[in-house]
């Protein structure tokens, strides 16, 4: 599970940040039961030219990806139970 950096880039994107880091961690027991720690992103922008231009504009999509008060669509925080 990535995360973005305050500058809305991921680790892979950004100059200085160490490999594996940004990352969210899931840890599960011998029942399956399992929790998830993540953080609620940035804002960001995905690519708007090449291949994800083209789905973008085709779909009638926005580029922009929402963190706090950001732009966008986003997910928002919640609890599951899954069985």
């Amino acid at each position: 599970m990535d995360h973005d950096s305050d500058d809305g880039l991921y680790a892979q994107f950004a100059p200085a940040i160490p490999e594996w880091n940004l990352r969210g961690k899931v840890t599960a027991d011998e029942k399956g039961t399992f929790r998830i720690c993540t953080v609620e992103p940035a804002p960001y922008q995905i690519p708007t030219d090449g291949s994800c231009g083209k789905l973008i504009a085709a779909a009638g999509w926005h580029a922009w990806r929402r963190g706090p008060g950001g732009p966008g669509e986003g997910l928002l925080p919640g609890t599951a139970e899954v069985r």
